[in-house]
């Protein structure tokens, strides 16, 4: 999804602390997690218990073929940073 328009006007006008803090103030009971290098965030089989916000860094939907390689099918980076 990309935000375009004025919604990306109004996303850009806002201080990343203050995005961050309205995220935490509806979820509470989530804590911070940070991720390895590699760390695998939620299984292929498995489904999020919960929303994600990603703070730094990016994060890939990936699929394992029947021969083992990975596929990318989709990649996300920070909601600051766009896709060049």
């Amino acid at each position: 999804m990309q935000i375009s328009g004025p919604l990306q006007k109004a996303y850009r006008s806002i201080p990343r602390s203050s995005v961050v803090d309205a995220y935490t103030a509806l979820r509470p009971k989530q804590a911070k997690l940070r991720a390895a290098k590699g760390q695998t965030i939620v299984q292929e089989s498995g489904y999020a218990e919960h929303s994600m916000l990603l703070l730094n860094g990016w994060a890939a939907l990936s699929k394992t073929m029947p021969e083992g390689e990975v596929q990318i099918i989709d990649g996300h980076r920070q909601l600051n940073e766009a896709w060049t």
